[in-house]
């Protein structure tokens, strides 16, 4: 695994290497607008990068709390809900970049999750 994200131009030819995470990167979505990625990562922490724009490349927030690992996450509405090593479910609001609240502790890891 790598810690490093390559945003492709729509023809394919050049890469822009995102780097700001600081461990391996476990995980990364489009959001369904398709104005942001999300990615998740060994470092403990989730990145929002900004994909339209001027600020096309940049890192718009980092979420910080989990206490391991995250291994995955799902979109909801305006919340991405994360799961990492630790067994902590986490809800995050996309807007502030705040954790809303904890999901409950499982007894082993969550490694996979989905919203409905």
């Amino acid at each position: 695994m790598d810690k490093k994200l390559c945003l492709w131009s729509s023809s394919g030819v050049r890469c822009v290497d995102l780097e700001s995470h600081t461990h391996s990167v476990s995980k990364v979505k489009v959001s369904t607008s398709g104005s942001h990625a999300v990615s998740s990562s060994y470092d403990k922490t989730l990145k929002i990068w900004t994909l339209k724009g001027r600020k096309r490349g940049q890192v718009a927030a980092t979420l910080v709390g989990h206490k391991a690992p995250v291994l995955d996450f799902a979109f909801s509405g305006g919340y991405i809900i994360s799961g990492a090593r630790d067994g902590i479910a986490m809800a995050w609001d996309i807007e502030t970049g705040s954790a809303s609240f904890k999901l409950g502790q499982h007894s082993g890891h969550v490694t996979s999750l989905d919203c409905v």
